[in-house]
């Protein structure tokens, strides 16, 4: 019996996801799969067999950091015709990294110094999956969202402060073109595919994922 021990991934190697497809769709899936094939021969000019050749399929996963990074944060206003001051809307989250199936707190903070009024509020997680092939293309899914009219409106010179809780899950997605997954849909183990950590280098031909 001869045992040999194979060396890891290299670390700019993404983790394994598919795009789901439209119903209407035939072929293989496009994604990232990792196959390790192994086989005997007498010599290295044999070609390997379905005889004598094992193949053992590889889930590479993404492992999120020990270390969180600061909360993040963004803020914009917007100006109105007729209107002296602007909108100001400024959104922030309770944390940097979220596991699959936890809730996402959103801070919101209206400060309306226009003569305009706030009637609504909407919020959403996308998923954006970048495919760098031989060409580009961008997939943008809503994996969660949240309509509000709680404390409506946000009249002139009026200010709110308010949490939304917004949870993405796959069972809420799973008829939708272009969702990024982290393995089969057949699976009872598969979840939308985890943000990509490494930046799209359009020298390697891969498939990147990010929740925004």
């Amino acid at each position: 019996m001869l045992i040999h021990s194979f060396s890891s991934f290299h670390p700019r190697q993404p983790q394994r996801l598919t795009l789901q497809p439209a119903p209407g769709d035939t072929g293989k899936p496009c994604g990232v799969d990792y196959e390790l094939k192994t086989y005997v021969a007498e010599s290295l000019e044999d070609k390997p067999h379905k005889r004598n050749s094992v193949r053992l399929a590889i889930r590479k996963l993404t492992y999120a950091p020990k270390k969180q990074a600061p909360q993040p944060s963004a803020e914009t206003s917007r100006e109105f015709i007729m209107s002296s001051n602007p909108l100001h809307l400024e959104a922030s989250l309770d944390k940097e990294m979220y596991y699959h199936g936890e809730s996402i707190s959103v801070n919101v903070t209206i400060t309306n110094n226009s003569n305009k009024s706030v009637k609504k509020v909407k919020v959403s997680v996308r998923q954006i999956a970048d495919i760098c092939l031989f060409s580009t293309a961008q997939y943008k899914c809503p994996v969660a969202e949240l309509e509000s009219e709680e404390r409506m409106p946000v009249g002139p010179s009026q200010t709110l402060t308010k949490v939304y809780t917004v949870t993405p899950l796959l069972s809420e997605n799973k008829d939708k073109r272009g969702l990024a997954l982290d393995g089969k849909l057949k699976h009872e183990d598969t979840n939308l595919a985890s943000s990509t950590i490494l930046p799209c280098d359009r020298s390697v031909l891969v498939v990147h994922s990010d929740q925004v």
